[in-house]
């Protein structure tokens, strides 16, 4: 009742808005005009009438483009966890397939959902690095325009340097407190099976060996997204399932490793992922100074003061 009472006076507002736009005097008649004068220079005149024009409206393919890479990236990580399943579903003992699967179902969950929990990282990521770039490049001309600034590259760096410290200290605590944190996550009857939670706990604990690696993937993949780059994170998560499959193949069928060679096999292929990842996006990402993940050494100086 409420929301219709609001229509007439919505719908007059609307009417005398669009009667005083109609009103507003035309440029020639002396509204407000960009003038050129002594002290308003001409490229000052075009980059104030350059502001007031509206972006282009992107073209439905390079919508496509764009998004359909970003839709493989997002569930890249529920995709290593799925070869998982299926590697020890498939090749599971007579007898310990239901048991395997059980565990494996709540460590799967368990480890993607950790890593969403920093997904705050990626969405900073992206929005800072791209009001960045898009600042350097309304300031610069000509090829400087289409080349990462200083301060783009700054937030890449420390993005790198936050995922990785994020990721170390995630690690540290599913390495200690995974018999816990698993227990309260299945509840009290499931954890009470053995069968089930030891081989949960080991997922984990040797899947969040990988954390770092796939949180620094992530900030990364976000970087190259402020870019409007989303084809490259896409190759790496392409590494990443390649790998997961071969590895799963050789520790999971052949070596009948069960739950924990698929662990293994999923951190090693994230690793590898982001390895690849890393060797791209720094030529992307920060052509000049590296990710700075690894301290450099200071030259020393040649002459010093008093000498």
């Amino acid at each position: 009742l409420l929301s219709r009472s609001l229509y007439l006076p919505m719908l007059l507002l609307a009417l005398l808005t669009s009667s005083a736009a109609g009103r507003r005097p035309p440029p020639s008649s002396g509204g407000p005009v960009l003038r050129r004068n002594a002290a308003y220079p001409r490229s000052r005149t075009r980059l104030a009438a350059d502001a007031l024009q509206p972006p282009e409206a992107p073209s439905a393919r390079a919508i496509r483009e764009f998004a359909l890479p970003c839709l493989g990236l997002w569930l890249s990580s529920p995709v290593l966890s799925l070869i998982d399943t299926s590697a020890v579903g498939l090749s599971a003992l007579p007898g310990k397939g239901a048991s395997s699967l059980a565990a494996l179902g709540p460590a799967t969950t368990f480890c993607d959902g950790t890593a969403y929990l920093f997904a705050f990282l990626n969405v900073a990521t992206t929005n800072l690095y791209s009001s960045q770039r898009a600042a350097a490049a309304a300031a610069a001309e000509g090829a400087a325009a289409g080349r990462p600034s200083p301060d783009s590259e700054s937030v890449v760096r420390i993005a790198a340097r936050l995922s990785l410290a994020c990721g170390l200290l995630a690690m540290l605590v599913l390495v200690a407190f995974a018999p816990p944190l698993l227990s309260l996550y299945v509840g009290a009857e499931t954890a009470s099976n053995a069968a089930i939670l030891a081989p949960a706990v080991a997922y984990v604990r040797i899947r969040a060996l990988s954390l770092p690696a796939a949180l620094l993937s992530g900030v990364l993949s976000a970087a190259l997204l402020g870019a409007k780059d989303s084809l490259t994170p896409l190759l790496g998560s392409a590494v990443a399932a390649v790998c997961n499959v071969g590895l799963d193949l050789v520790g999971v069928v052949l070596l009948r490793q069960g739950v924990p060679g698929a662990a293994w096999a999923t951190s090693v292929a994230q690793c590898a992922g982001t390895l690849s990842l890393l060797l791209v996006a720094r030529r992307k990402l920060v052509p000049d100074g590296g990710f700075g993940l690894v301290p450099r050494r200071r030259p020393a100086t040649a002459a010093r003061g008093g000498d």
